[in-house]
């Protein structure tokens, strides 16, 4: 026992000083002692190690270090064991970190046994089984099973709540999980409720610049400036980035995080200068502290191109966007979801280029990699394959891109609900098509929907729904110039598909949460 305790703690000092090869080599040598497996910390020094292991890139050894070791525990030790439990949880956040699609569906089946065991032996309310419930939730949010995900995080409050009470840390921060989600599902009104629960209870209990307070505070912003409340998102937002300055100093990643966001709101605003000034500073400060191939470096240079594409500089986001892509391809992968992101962002902007052979070919590339590492019917998948629908539009192959339309706006109401954004997204470009190709009558239902559908959850000065309701203007507008042609002649009018209104591509900046 004391050559393990040994063995672990110099593990973790030559990690911290940067001796990452020497720490494995004390690991595989703590793990060839033959009583490393009755010792009370055995679990712990696994997954201390495979940790290690996936930092310095080897990652198949790290599963065939933890698949070995959850094999010989299940098979001596029995699947109810706790020491085949925490194998089988630390394999599955394993898996959920390689973010391919059969490894997240290994890792929630792994995390639904584990829950139901520990529901069976040590009751739904356990905080062990409380804390499995949460992560297999949040397994099912990374797949994009939202309304499972948002039942088992409600479930998990109303248990937290009773197990711990309304003000303990476990509670507020499952509320701020459940808001997140209330919102992706298009729950507006139960989700503003969720946040400024969390908020108030963090801000009582750990106070107002504590870390879980502040990003309770960055969520609830936000969410107000997705929501169309910009000032309220502007004013909060302010006080937030103060706090963080307090808190992390100038140069951290939470404030830098915070500065960008609220560049977007400003954007949102209309003061582009202000947000173009505000978002190159925190490109050029977080290149000076961590490094331009840093991952949150490379999400704020995307923020700052879109911010330029939307102001119409389309040579200069095209650089920027095209230096993250090679960034992001050369550390995550061609696959990762953040190249994924990258690359859509440059074929949009190629769309707005007129470059379109180039940004239909991107746009296929991504929605085939997408479906492959997500999945078809994830919400980024839906976004991918929505925006390559709309390029398809723009290269007059109408036909191909109703088609695509169609399947992803049954895909998102059959997931997603018909008032999630990616539905009434997908339900305006329909209807803007049905509309290019004379289709009237079926593009003002649908073009009617939507714009209800917005006003009840947006509210009628929102961006969206001053959209949804000029594209039905323009229906209605073109449906009775239609109907005097008709009365005055028998002669049709000449529907000509660049008249099309798109509803998009739109850029996708990025926010942490």
């Amino acid at each position: 026992s004391a050559r393990v305790n040994a063995g672990m703690n110099l593990a973790f000092l030559l990690k911290t000083s940067g001796q990452q090869g020497a720490a494995l080599e004390v690991y595989r040598e703590l793990h060839d002692l033959p009583n490393l497996k009755h010792h009370a910390n055995f679990v712990t020094c696994i997954a201390d190690w495979v940790l290690l292991l996936e930092a310095n890139g080897e990652i198949h050894e790290a599963e065939q270090v933890l698949k070995k070791e959850l094999q010989q525990s299940s098979e001596t030790l029995g699947d109810v064991d706790t020491a085949t439990l925490q194998l089988s949880s630390c394999l599955a956040r394993f898996l959920q970190r390689k973010g391919s699609t059969q490894a997240v569906e290994e890792a929630e089946q792994l995390h639904r046994k584990v829950w139901e065991i520990r529901c069976v032996v040590n009751g739904e309310q356990h905080p062990l089984t409380l804390q499995c419930c949460g992560s297999l939730a949040f397994t099912l949010r990374e797949k994009g099973c939202l309304k499972e995900a948002t039942e088992l995080y409600g479930q998990l409050l109303r248990n937290t709540v009773e197990v711990f009470g309304v003000n303990h840390p476990d509670t507020i921060c499952t509320s701020n999980n459940l808001a997140c989600l209330l919102q992706e599902t298009g729950k507006w009104q139960e989700a503003e409720q969720q946040f400024r629960r969390a908020l108030r209870r963090s801000g009582k209990v750990f106070g107002k610049k504590h870390p879980d307070t502040l990003l309770v505070t960055h969520n609830l912003a936000l969410f107000l400036k997705d929501k169309g409340q910009l000032a309220d998102s502007l004013d909060l937002q302010k006080e937030l980035l103060e706090s963080c300055r307090q808190a992390f100093g100038q140069l951290d990643p939470h404030t830098l995080a915070c500065m960008s966001s609220l560049g977007r709101i400003l954007e949102e605003l209309g003061r582009l200068d202000e947000a173009e000034h505000l978002q190159r500073d925190v490109v050029e400060v977080s290149k000076t502290s961590l490094g331009s191939n840093h991952p949150e470096t490379l999400r704020f240079s995307n923020n700052l191109a879109c911010l330029l594409h939307g102001r119409g500089r389309l040579i200069e986001a095209r650089q920027l966007h095209a230096e993250v892509l090679k960034f992001r391809k050369e550390g995550l992968g061609n696959k990762h979801l953040d190249s994924l992101v990258s690359a859509n962002n440059l074929a949009c902007l190629l769309q707005e280029q007129l470059d379109l052979r180039q940004a239909l070919q991107i746009h296929e590339e991504v929605v085939a990699a997408s479906e492959e590492t997500l999945g078809e019917q994830h919400p980024y998948t839906l976004r991918f394959t929505h925006d390559l629908a709309l390029a398809m539009q723009r290269r007059r192959r109408t036909q191909d891109a109703e088609q695509l339309h169609r399947k992803v706006l049954q895909i998102a109401l059959d997931t997603l609900g018909d008032k999630h954004p990616q539905t009434l997204r997908s339900r305006d470009s329909l209807g803007c098509l049905l509309r290019a190709t004379g289709r009237l009558e079926e593009a003002e239902e649908i073009l009617r929907d939507v714009l209800q559908c917005r006003r009840e959850v947006l509210g009628k000065d929102h961006f969206d729904t001053v959209r949804s309701a000029n594209h039905l203007d323009q229906v209605l507008q073109e449906g009775g110039e239609l109907r005097k042609a008709k009365g005055g002649s028998r002669g049709e009018l000449n529907w000509q598909e660049n008249s099309q209104t798109f509803s998009g591509p739109q850029m996708q900046p990025e926010e942490a949460r």
